[in-house]
């Protein structure tokens, strides 16, 4: 976790890679759990924070259904925006895909790389612009990993009157 000076400000950004393994949910949610509550004590920053990176569940798992909003979430404190799903809502935009030469065929294919953003301001700065799929194309021939990649992009000016 660290803080990035931007031109727009200073914003939190976290890359986790939780446990590997269907089986470890329970492990994957005690992860979670300590890190939603570090996060929500360390939040203040100019720009909502980004919490990304391998997750190794899909937003049904029962440990990312509180940061999907398909639960109660792991601290009130903390509202996080699943940007591909606010964004691509009908898509569920496998990053474990079956179709990657990279990767074990046999398992199904599932969305389990994330980028979440901290809730946007009344102004508009951290609502989500625009979430894709990174890296779904071999490139000469090579596909650079087993994981397909999630690139967001988030507003970082003002686009709203400030309210009164």
């Amino acid at each position: 976790s660290a803080v990035v000076e931007t031109p727009f400000g200073r914003q939190r950004v976290t890359n986790v890679h939780l446990n590997a393994g269907w089986w470890q949910n329970e492990l994957r949610r005690a992860q979670l759990r300590h890190l939603i509550t570090w996060l929500a004590d360390t939040e203040g920053e100019d720009l909502p924070m980004a919490l990304v990176g391998d997750f190794n569940a899909g937003p049904d798992f029962d440990e990312m259904r509180p940061l999907t909003n398909r639960a109660a979430p792991y601290d009130p404190r903390l509202a996080l925006v699943d940007s591909w799903e606010c964004i691509n809502p009908q898509d569920p935009g496998y990053t474990w895909d079956r179709s990657n030469p990279n990767r074990p065929s046999g398992e199904a294919s599932y969305r389990i790389d994330y980028v979440f953003v901290g809730q946007d301001r009344a102004d508009g700065v951290g609502r989500v612009r625009s979430s894709e799929r990174l890296g779904t194309h071999p490139v000469e021939g090579v596909v650079a990993s087993d994981h397909l990649g999630v690139v967001t992009e988030i507003q970082a000016r003002p686009t709203l009157a400030p309210p009164r």
